[in-house]
């Protein structure tokens, strides 16, 4: 199983072909799961587009587009996805969109259960700033 993780940089998304060449990268190495940050909406519909081959699971991380982003995980159909999970990184984990008052966005980690034949994995995806709090 090939899991690959990327740091989409939804601010530098579209500069200098950033999204075409990840694109290429990915459809050559066809990884099982990908683990995506800094997804925003625009660049989560051109990979979930693009990477059709692929299962999406995760909410946003806010209501307001300005502060939204994506850990989003896609699994290969090949695979059965039991269950997913979208929770806050805070105090008040079921409240999507939260953030603590020393933190710059609200962050989010998203959980995947698959089955890969009779083994069942956990998929954990998240991503945490550095100049965040704890």
């Amino acid at each position: 199983m090939l899991l690959m993780s990327f740091n989409a940089k939804r601010i530098i998304f579209f500069k200098f072909g950033r999204y075409k060449r990840a694109l290429n990268y990915l459809r050559d190495k066809k990884p099982d799961i990908i683990g995506f940050q800094e997804l925003n909406d625009k660049s989560l519909k051109i990979y979930t587009k693009n990477l059709s081959n692929y299962n999406v699971v995760g909410e946003g991380s806010s209501k307001n587009v300005l502060f939204r982003e994506y850990t989003s995980i896609f699994v290969d159909k090949k695979y059965n996805i039991i269950s997913s999970k979208t929770f806050s990184l805070t105090s008040k984990i079921d409240k999507i969109g939260y953030k603590e008052k020393e933190d710059n966005l609200p962050r989010i980690c998203v959980l995947c259960h698959i089955r890969d034949k009779n083994k069942k994995i956990l998929v954990v995806n998240t991503h945490i700033d550095n100049t965040d709090s704890k």
